[in-house]
């Protein structure tokens, strides 16, 4: 088959850069590919090119991709354009089975078997972990400790740290390279290895066994690379040494997208790949089938004030046009509130993305609350397992019941009581002789300073007002009455957890309704049956993805980006590439929610936006009306609690709300009230429609004064001057609701 005839049955509509890719074969090259640029089909098309019109034997390819999902997908792609002969016979691995035929390969050579078992048992590798850190700090690794102990392991060798680099990896535990000692020695001493273990075996026999190396080099002399932005440093170490400096070496990434840090992933092997490999070609794939022209334009001008990157202009090719826009709220729980009204109301697919997965459960507990669908991708049970949240569950249910010796003994020292472990320990062993309230044994049977016996009289007093509060009240009293605030910062422990367990606390009575919550939520996660159009992701998981809409919710600093660029660039850096691949996921609308004055990212992309033209009077889009007051006919006077375009979340006196439009505002407001009470009311005089004419000045008892540019038949365009936006307004509606007067 002739290149022509390859590229008229297979790839007519490439551009000119998916097309140099699929002809690239010898020689080293790194495709640069956008969001949204047809990366895998050029991948597919590629290795179709070779075997067709190059004449490359199939069993010559490996391809290489992040996991073993994609690998199966990538060769049912190529099966539905090439057919299973081809397909059948092209070798597609994660690295990690690369790594295990490297392995299998050397124990043959050698006539050896492999002197350590690959350990695929989560369960023993866990078991590991949690007696090395109770070896170390005397207590036990709950869930979400062990989750970050094994990232950070991981981090440690897909990174290849020296001995002297492991103390600067973050871990819950104060001395990680003892803890990172005793895990590996505890494997070896079985054995075994795990996942991460297998890479570093395997770049060790490539290393040091030329034979080996050979063999794969002469098996694999072309070799493909998807998702390179995600690869960590020993895997395009052990990918380095298979190719060759001189060898044919095929790699799509894109460094903008590289959002797997804690997983070690490695970007900077992009930027560095014409040092690695001399004479190497880079191409950029820059057209986006995507996302509407609006979207590209901020993602693009976002990610461009990210430093360490390759130049490229992301260019829209749909001609789709949708402005971006912004859902604004007073508070954290009004944003929440109306992300659930506009997931009630949605009709078609969409995503809500966040930073974290805590992030969704209050809105999750809002939409179970009011039955409105959605699925959930990926969502585990960390928050349940935190330490945070165990804290807050042990000291409330000890509260409850405070001759619990067991739980007392995990918060003594979280609850400012000044008792030793000693002290602690005798006070319990009293309380089980006589059943009695533990801090009371304590202030009986320990030899206290009267600031301690103080102290724990603060601590019951607390306690049994915990008690008497409501949900809301009671996590306020744990957090800084009853000192577990100062536990945290002493500890550098995050109380982010803390503000969402008090979002869920706002809608229960009492402090023992709120455990029972949390143990509904957990049990709706774990049986949670997706339906609905509106799918709830971290950003992390709805990488690869697309939908027709997206909002993004808690972009705020601390969270998004979670921490400032002075504090840690690198971390910084990949936060906002975090939140550029969050705006990249966006097909046809792009929402940001907004509710703090902490919002950089939000703040740096709304800041670019071009100056909104309005289309109608009674449309409030792009003005914020969030904190102003309203006076509704039958509910009374409000608060505009949360705003997205014409839609206003808002709270009345006595518990009500309602989601209303401009529209259903202006005609349900109670006559005697403007609808939107500004600062200062509206002057001038009343006017009929023909009153109105170009270079009049008027106020508008919503959006303030302005003049009047243009009237055509009963629309005129206004410049207001307190934002400096031109409105189109309906001089017929304006006139018999009395809300635009000239100005004499």
């Amino acid at each position: 088959m002739t290149g022509e005839e390859f590229f008229t049955r297979c790839g007519a509509n490439l551009t000119a850069s998916q097309r140099e890719a699929v002809e690239s074969a010898d020689g080293a090259f790194l495709v640069l590919a956008v969001p949204g640029s047809g990366k895998t089909t050029a991948l597919i098309l590629r290795l179709g090119y070779m075997l067709l019109v190059r004449g490359i034997a199939p069993e010559k390819t490996l391809t290489m991709t992040y996991t073993v999902a994609a690998t199966v997908e990538m060769r049912e792609r190529f099966r539905a354009l090439f057919g299973s002969e081809y397909a059948d016979r092209l070798e597609f691995r994660t690295i990690n089975g690369v790594s295990a035929k490297i392995i299998s390969c050397y124990g043959r050579t050698f006539g050896k078997g492999a002197p350590f078992e690959l350990c695929d048992n989560e369960a023993e590798l866990i078991a590991i972990i949690r007696r090395a850190y109770s070896a170390q700090t005397g207590e036990y690794a709950d869930d979400s400790t062990v989750k970050e102990l094994r990232t950070a392991i991981t981090y440690a060798k897909n990174m290849m740290l020296s001995a002297e680099e492991l103390s600067g990896v973050e871990a819950p535990v104060k001395d990680f390279p003892a803890l990172f000692s005793t895990y590996c020695d505890a494997l070896r001493s079985r054995r075994l290895m795990d996942y991460d273990d297998q890479m570093v075996y395997a770049y060790t026999i490539l290393q040091k066994n030329e034979s080996v190396l050979s063999f794969f080099r002469k098996t694999y002399p072309y070799i493909s690379v998807d998702e390179a932005q995600d690869t960590s440093r020993i895997q395009h170490a052990i990918i380095a040494l298979l190719a060759g400096a001189r060898g044919n070496i095929f790699m799509v990434g894109d460094e903008d997208q590289s959002i797997y840090g804690f997983r070690a992933a490695y970007p900077e092997a992009l930027m560095a790949f014409g040092s690695t490999y001399p004479g190497a070609h880079i191409i950029k794939m820059e057209d986006n089938f995507r996302s509407a022209d609006e979207i590209i334009a901020a993602a693009n001008l976002f990610i461009s004030r990210t430093k360490n990157r390759y130049e490229k202009t992301i260019r829209p090719t749909r001609g789709v046009h949708s402005p971006i826009s912004v859902a604004r709220a007073l508070t954290r729980e009004a944003q929440y509130k109306l992300m659930a009204e506009l997931a009630r109301r949605e009709k078609s697919e969409c995503a809500v993305l966040y930073r974290n997965n805590e992030s969704a459960l209050p809105l999750i507990d809002i939409m179970e609350r009011e039955n409105i669908p959605y699925s959930c991708r990926k969502f585990d049970d960390s928050f349940f397992t935190s330490k945070v949240v165990s804290d807050a569950v042990d000291i409330i249910s000890f509260a409850f019941d405070p001759t619990d010796t067991e739980r007392f003994m995990r918060i003594y020292y979280k609850l400012g009581t000044m008792l030793t472990k000693e002290q602690a320990q005798t006070a319990c062993e009293s309380a089980r002789r006589t059943g009695q309230n533990v801090l009371i044994s304590a202030q009986r049977s320990c030899k206290l300073s009267k600031y301690a016996a103080d102290a724990i009289s603060d601590v019951i007093a607390e306690l049994d007002e915990l008690k008497a509060s409501t949900a809301a009240n009671a996590v306020l009293i744990l957090r800084l009455r009853l000192g577990y605030a100062q536990y945290a910062e002493r500890s550098g422990i995050d109380l982010g957890k803390l503000d969402i367990l008090s979002l869920i606390a706002g809608y229960q009575p009492d402090a023992l309704a709120l455990l029972r919550r949390l143990e509904e939520l957990r049990r709706i996660i774990a049986e949670h049956e997706n339906s609905g159009c509106v799918t709830l992701s971290t950003i992390h998981s709805a990488k690869g993805l697309e939908f027709s809409k997206v909002y993004i919710i808690d972009a705020m600093d601390g969270i998004l980006p979670s921490v400032p660029r002075e504090s840690d660039e690198a971390l910084y850096e990949e936060e906002r590439r975090l939140f550029y691949v969050a705006m990249t996921r966006a097909k046809d609308e792009l929402c940001l929610f907004s509710f703090t004055r902490r919002e950089e990212f939000v703040s740096e992309v709304v800041s670019g936006l071009p100056t909104e033209v309005m289309s109608d009077a009674l449309i409030g889009a792009g003005m914020n009306t969030v904190g102003k007051k309203y006076a509704h006919a039958v509910f009374g006077e409000g608060i505009v609690k949360a705003q997205v375009g014409d839609s206003h979340y808002i709270e009345f006196p006595g518990g009500r709300s309602a989601f209303l439009t401009l529209s259903e505002m202006l005609f349900n407001r109670k006559r005697t009230f403007r609808a939107l009470v500004t600062e200062k009311p509206v002057s001038g005089k009343t006017a009929s429609p023909e009153d109105f004419k170009p270079g009049q000045k008027v106020s508008h008892s919503v959006f303030g004064d302005g003049v009047i540019l243009t009237v055509s038949e009963d629309v005129a365009a206004v410049r207001f001057f307190r934002d400096n936006v031109i409105r189109r307004l309906g001089l017929k509606l304006c006139a018999a609701n009395g809300i635009l007067r000239i100005i004499d």
